[in-house]
């Protein structure tokens, strides 16, 4: 690897938001401060956490010159976010949830794909690690390679909604911003991002380590996350009909419908797994037929017929099943 210690305006800005993470929050710093590459300005977001993180993070911010912290008060991941990327001096943004970290190279290949290539966005693969671990070692020498892919690949949910995990030019959120006061935030802004993208890279190779919590948002459903993730899908529906009449080809149209319904789809089956959801599992599966019975026949499909034909019943396989998996545990076991 050439050494892009050299190259000029380069800066990483790192934005972590921190609220109840005191357990985990000192393996994220160092895990940054560590990194083989040095160009990072490193954004800590105190978002009004009532433990000992404000504190960790004033200290860490008088041992090194490159940690910034803000303190506010308490607004949600949104929100940390957001005041992070307004201070933000970097070419670059990465994000990085306090109870997680990052391999000790995972940025250095990161900007140097990015500048190689001149990628707007370059995603790392996650590699799930238990909540109590200790051992993992972090510093480990991988060997990376990527790939260049286009932005249809995150329609098709190859990539994650994820924002962590993935270096962005900061130009991509120029008139962007998370949705404050909503879970879901990922969901309700990535395709944005990766719609304004031309030139994206990707590796398989896990350098982002994305710490499983028994309370962590993926293993809730509440009524309040029904209603953000409706409230993402239904822009997401929005996005889709504007960039459909703006007579974008064919190809790519697929792709965002088949986005649209697997967003739809994860809402239809984590809703299964809710006790007295039958009211709005049923508006639910309203919406599902009517997404299969109207979306498809108002695209002109000429060669992709045979590929959306395949979505199409793939999809709706599993709707069936999810249908008779929901009657059999909600209502027979109960009758």
């Amino acid at each position: 690897m050439e050494d892009i210690n050299n190259m000029k305006d380069m800066l990483v800005s790192v934005i972590i938001p921190v609220y109840k993470a005191e357990k985990y929050l000192a393996r994220c710093i160092e895990s940054v401060i560590g990194q083989s590459y040095p160009k990072l300005e490193i954004i800590l977001v105190d978002d009004g956490s009532p433990d000992s993180c404000p504190s960790i993070c004033d200290n860490y911010e008088k041992q090194d010159k490159r940690v910034v912290v803000i303190h506010k008060k308490n607004g949600g991941l949104s929100s940390a976010r957001n005041a992070g990327i307004k201070i933000a001096k970097g070419k670059y943004l990465f994000f990085l949830d306090a109870d997680d970290f990052i391999n000790y190279n995972a940025l250095k290949e990161m900007v140097y794909e990015a500048e190689k290539n001149q990628s707007e966005i370059v995603v790392a693969g996650l590699e799930k690690v238990s909540e109590d671990v200790e051992k993992f070692v972090e510093n480990q020498i991988l060997q990376v390679k990527f790939i260049k892919i286009d932005n249809t690949v995150f329609f098709e949910q190859k990539i994650s909604n994820h924002s962590c995990g993935k270096l962005f030019q900061k130009a991509l959120f120029d008139h962007i911003s998370f949705p404050e006061g909503r879970n879901y935030e990922d969901v309700a802004t990535s395709y944005l991002i990766f719609d304004k993208a031309t030139n994206i890279s990707y590796t398989k190779v896990g350098l982002y380590y994305y710490r499983i919590t028994p309370n962590g948002i993926s293993n809730t459903f509440s009524k309040k996350n029904l209603d953000d993730f409706m409230q993402a899908y239904n822009e997401i529906d929005e996005f889709v009909k504007c960039r459909v009449q703006d007579k974008i080809n064919d190809e790519y149209c697929e792709k965002l419908y088949y986005y649209q319904l697997t967003i739809l789809y994860t809402i239809y089956s984590r809703l299964c797994r809710v006790k007295s959801a039958e009211d709005n599992l049923n508006k639910i599966k309203k919406v599902i037929r009517r997404e299969f019975n109207e979306k498809y026949k108002n695209v002109k499909l000429n060669k992709h017929e045979k590929s959306i034909m395949t979505l199409k019943i793939f999809l709706y396989r599993y709707y069936i099943m999810e249908t008779v998996m929901y009657v059999y545990f909600k209502v027979l076991r109960h009758s």
